[in-house]
């Protein structure tokens, strides 16, 4: 994650909003300590809104309701505070697209709501092990969009396929396991032909799936299996 990265992030979550200006040094400063952070709360997600959208607070007092277009949001009150800390304490079991549209149907706050859950997205893209800065927001969101309204049958195929992939997985890393007292060359080479076995085996690419090969996922499975030889490989 550089600067640069973060500003065009910002650039453009601002323009979805007709905002067209340059994010100001506070609001780089907050987006870049948020995007670092190991895990959030609900007081981050305070902090990060209050320099992104100062004096339009969390809706946690009745009265304070918003509208999105013809969108009502749930009505304010204490009950936001409660649904934003059941949607923080969730997450690990939501994909980023899933956990972005709850948040903006939530709508936890009177103004920045937008800039805040896409900031959220590119947090939880980050802790997937996925890179949020790869496509712009929009083009990417599009994409996770698409995946998220396959169809039902193209989900059971897909499942069949991580299914089968996970197996041969297990089954080749059972094998580089049983090699892992052996050195050298041949040792590399049984390797080699174990990933080689599962190779054409690919995760479809997805919101929820950080996978993109069966062998980075041999590799991520057993990866003491691989330590000798990245010692070898140093010396």
């Amino acid at each position: 994650m550089t600067p640069d990265q973060v500003l065009a992030f910002l650039l453009e979550s601002n323009a979805i909003e007709g905002i067209f200006k340059e994010p100001t040094a506070a609001e780089v400063k907050a987006a870049q300590a948020f995007l670092g952070l190991r895990s959030v709360k609900v007081k981050d997600i305070c902090t990060l809104q209050a320099v992104v959208a100062p004096g339009r607070p969390i809706r946690d007092t009745t009265g304070m309701n918003v509208r999105v277009g013809g969108y009502v949001a749930p009505t304010g009150g204490h009950q936001i505070i409660d649904s934003l800390a059941l949607l923080i304490a969730n997450m690990e079991n939501l994909n980023p697209w899933s956990v972005h549209c709850k948040f903006e149907q939530l709508h936890p706050f009177m103004d920045g709501n937008g800039r805040v859950g896409r900031l959220l997205w590119a947090w939880q893209m980050r802790q997937a092990g996925q890179d949020p800065f790869a496509l712009p927001f929009l083009h990417g969101f599009y994409y996770q969009t698409l995946w998220e309204a396959r169809p039902a049958d193209e989900i059971g195929r897909l499942a069949a396929l991580e299914n089968d992939l996970r197996v041969q997985v297990l089954a080749a890393a059972k094998q580089v396991t049983a090699l892992k007292q052996e050195r050298g060359a041949a040792r590399d080479q049984a390797i080699r032909e174990c990933d080689e076995l599962i190779g054409d085996y690919v995760s479809p690419t997805g919101p929820e799936d950080g996978w993109t090969t069966a062998s980075a996922a041999l590799h991520r499975v057993f990866p003491s299996a691989f330590e000798p030889a990245a010692k070898e490989s140093a010396r």
